[in-house]
């Protein structure tokens, strides 16, 4: 939170709030992938890696913001 802090005057609010969002997104993905309910879960959590990078990767080469 103190990099954010730092970050007040140059960088906007939404940009700080898609980058709090896009962390929480990673956190619960990664919990999911580290523990999962059940063989099943596992199989969903890696579809769902899988789909979350292949999205980070096309909305970091088009530079556009990431839709929620």
């Amino acid at each position: 939170m103190a990099t954010m802090e730092r970050l007040v005057d140059r960088v906007s609010l939404e940009r700080r709030a898609d980058w709090l969002v896009l962390a929480a997104r990673l956190v619960l993905l990664r919990s999911r992938l580290l523990f999962p309910a059940s063989p099943e879960a596992a199989i969903a959590a890696e579809q769902d890696a899988a789909a979350e990078v292949l999205g980070l990767r096309r909305w970091s080469l088009c530079g556009q913001p990431r839709p929620g």
